[in-house]
This record gives C-alpha cells, sequence and structure tokens, in this order.
C-alpha cells in the first residue's frame, strides 16, 4: 500500500473542520442586527428573520456534520447555496451596497475553502462575487465609491479564500501523512509480534547467536514502533489513545526483549526473586495480541484476584507462556479462544493455558515431552517450545504436563509453589 491510496473521493470528505464558527460568527451578527434595528436602512424584523433563519440552518448543518465522519460533499454544496441565498437577502433587506453585513458572505467562502478541494471555493467564491454584485450594483449609475468598495471587498473575499485553502491543504496532507503512518505502524506491530514469538521458542544453547540476532533486529522493530507512534502523537492536536497504547505495548515487548538477551548473556543462569505472576501473563498475552487479531482467534485472562508472589526467574517464567501460547495460536483457525488461567491452591499456584484446537497427538501424550520430539513439524515446530517450558518450570520446584480436553482442545497445566512456602 503507498500513499495514493489515502487520496479522498470526490463524493465524500473526511477532511472537513468540525468548528463551530459558522454558529459563533452567526449569533454575533444576530446580536449586531438586533442593536442596530434603529437604523434607517435596516428593515426590522424582517433582516432579523432572516438572520435567526441562517443560525438555524448553520446549527444543523453542524449537528449534521458532529455526527459523522465522513460528509457529502453535496450537502455542502447545498449549505452552501442555502447560506449566500440568505445572506444576500439581508443585504437587501440592509441598505445593499451600504449595508456592514457583506462580512457574512466570508461564511460560505470559509466553509468551502475548508473542504480544500478548488471546485467549491471557486464556484463559491464567484456566487458570493455575484451576489455581492446584485445587492451592491443595481440597474442605475454606478458611483466611483460603490465600485471602488465593491473591489475592496472582492479583494477581501480573494485574500480569505486563498488563506484558509492553503491551511486546509496543509491540514489534509499532514493528516494523509499521519494516516499512512498508522499503517505502517500497524504492519509493522504484526511483523515484531510474529518475529518475537518465532525468536522466543528458539531458546536452545546451540541456536544462541542466530536467536541474538533476531532480537537485535526485533528490538530495532520496537523503537521504529515508539518513534513512529510519537510522531503522529506530536503532529496531532489530541493524541489519538490508540497511538498511545502502541507506545506502551512496544516498550513492554522492548524490555521483555532485553530481559530475553540479558539471560542469554548471563549464560542463561537463574536468578530468583519474589515476584507477580499476572504480569507475565499479561504481556505475553500482549505481545500476541496483534497476531490473534490477524487469525481472528481471542486471548482471555482468567486470574484470581489477590494472588501471592512467586519466588522465580521472570525472563523464564514468561518465555513459558510466551511457548504456550505460540503453541496454542499456531494450531487455532479463526474463532478459536486460548484461556490462560491461575488460581492459588494451597500453596501453590496452579496456572492452564488452554484453547479449543486440535489438541495434542496421541503419540506425544503415551510418550511424554522430549526435546525435538515434536509431531507438528508440518507447522514449522521443533519440539523445544514445550520441553524448554517444562525444565523451567521444574527448576522452580513445579510440576508441568499436558493433557487434552472433551471434545478437542489442548491444556497445558503446571503448578508453582508460593513464595515462602519452600
Amino acid at each position: 500500500m503507498n500513499l495514493s491510496h489515502f487520496t479522498r473521493k470526490r463524493e465524500e470528505t473526511a477532511d472537513f473542520s468540525k468548528s463551530n464558527y459558522e454558529v459563533v460568527f452567526s449569533v454575533f451578527m444576530v446580536v449586531l442586527a438586533y442593536f442596530y434595528r434603529q437604523s434607517p436602512l435596516i428593515s426590522y424584523p424582517e433582516v432579523l428573520y432572516l438572520f435567526m433563519s441562517l443560525l438555524a440552518a448553520n446549527f444543523a448543518f453542524n449537528r449534521i456534520l458532529s455526527e459523522r465522519s465522513k460528509i457529502s460533499l453535496w450537502l455542502v454544496d447545498v449549505m452552501l447555496l442555502c447560506n449566500i441565498g440568505i445572506i444576500t437577502a439581508i443585504l437587501l433587506k440592509s441598505g445593499g451596497y451600504l449595508s456592514y453585513f457583506w462580512v457574512l458572505y466570508l461564511l460560505p467562502i470559509f466553509t468551502a475553502a475548508l473542504t480544500g478541494r478548488l471546485p467549491e471555493v471557486s464556484i463559491s467564491a464567484g456566487l458570493c462575487v455575484l451576489a455581492l454584485g446584485i445587492s451592491s450594483l443595481g440597474p442605475v449609475r454606478v458611483e466611483t465609491a460603490q465600485l471602488f468598495a465593491f473591489f475592496t471587498k472582492l479583494a477581501v473575499f480573494v485574500f480569505s479564500a486563498f488563506v484558509i485553502y492553503r491551511m486546509s491543504l496543509a491540514k489534509r496532507r499532514m493528516e494523509t501523512e499521519v494516516t499512512f503512518k498508522r499503517f505502517q505502524v500497524e504492519k509493522l506491530l504484526a511483523a515484531v509480534s510474529e518475529h518475537d514469538s518465532k525468536a522466543r521458542m528458539e531458546a536452545s544453547a546451540a541456536e544462541v547467536g542466530r536467536m541474538t540476532a533476531s532480537l537485535l533486529h526485533d528490538l530495532g522493530n520496537v523503537v521504529s514502533i515508539i518513534l513512529m507512534s510519537a510522531e503522529i502523537m506530536v503532529k496531532e492536536k489530541t493524541p489519538d489513545l490508540k497511538d498511545v497504547q502502541r507506545v506502551q505495548q512496544a516498550a513492554r515487548m522492548a524490555k521483555c526483549i532485553i530481559d530475553g538477551s540479558l539471560a542469554l548473556i548471563k549464560g542463561d543462569r537463574y536468578e530468583f526473586s519474589p515476584a507477580p505472576l499476572q504480569p507475565l501473563m499479561e504481556n505475553a498475552a500482549a505481545i500476541f495480541a496483534m497476531q490473534a487479531r490477524g487469525k481472528g482467534v481471542k486471548i482471555l485472562m482468567g486470574i484470581e484476584e489477590g494472588l501471592p508472589d512467586i519466588k522465580m526467574s521472570a525472563p523464564h517464567m514468561q518465555r513459558v507462556f510466551i511457548n504456550t501460547i505460540a503453541n496454542s495460536l499456531l494450531f487455532l483457525k479463526s474463532g478459536g479462544i486460548i484461556s490462560l488461567k491461575a488460581v492459588r491452591t494451597g500453596n501453590l499456584i496452579q496456572v492452564s493455558i488452554e484453547d479449543d484446537g486440535p489438541g495434542f497427538t496421541q503419540p506425544l501424550l503415551v510418550r511424554g515431552i522430549t526435546a525435538f520430539g515434536t509431531t507438528r513439524k508440518e507447522k514449522g515446530g521443533t519440539g523445544l517450545g514445550l520441553f524448554n517450558s517444562k525444565e523451567i518450570v521444574e527448576k522452580h520446584g513445579g510440576k508441568f504436563s499436558i493433557r487434552n480436553n472433551q471434545p478437542s482442545g489442548a491444556v497445558v497445566e503446571f503448578t508453582l509453589p508460593v513464595a515462602g512456602s519452600v
């Protein structure tokens, strides 16, 4: 996908400003008309009724605009014609070329300029000039002063339309760039999730060199996500919450990648300290969130509140959840569900990762978990994921097992002792 993908169609626009300047301006002119009601140039109360019509029309237009992300340009055209017609009637009822209300023509000119489309701007400005000429230059002889005033007003119209049109074009370019970059961020997030899950499943000592290179590559991608999301937020007046969440998710990914790299550098040593289990489960789910959405799979969490800390090596336990979620996600189709659960049973924390996929093969259940003992080579598996997870859990003093649900689905279960219980 390239930048041209985001150009807008003629029939509708998402670039239109959702400000209330028309209503504010109309209210101001209504108040002004009321205070000038004694002027001999003004036909009162007819001019006040016309102002109220202009206010009502612009209020209705803004109400429709606020409820839609995109708006038909034909609706904009109707509103422009409506404004020009009412404003021309106001001028005819307030002294013609002597009326101070000629500035109201800036309303449709500004509205057209904010669409960022030259045909709307040109036609609206031309109609306003024509209407101003009809209301200001009568069939009788035209004075030099009238001509000078007419061309001065014409210059104001052209200059105002040019300035607002250029501002609108700059805004459209920025929004198109932001939209394009947001699309790039989504693609990069999906790539990072895929590469990160594969890198973490390749955790054997013989693969340290290749895994380290992959980790460094993914870390660079994560930094790119943070930088691009930050750039989008800087360009927007009100940052999108999704962009902020992407930065947070990318930062969590970066921390997990760095922790994994440090564990490798230290020779895969285990450094135990009391820590909660819930953040590790949530981080693993966050890493696979994009990949799961892409496959139409849901990841559900069921963690008992108030679980005590576990004395553990957090980077290693993180790998257990990543390996098991990746294993489930590999075999699930659209509509599948992965459930992560953790409850306390006495001095143990009982953890389970369940899915509703095809389940484990019978040979694997009979033989048990062994290194490189996968029966899923056609899916790219090595058998190391479950084997490494089992070793990690056992080094934490826990027990690791696998079974199938009925009628289908795989279940990975393990227990971990509560900190201070052993």
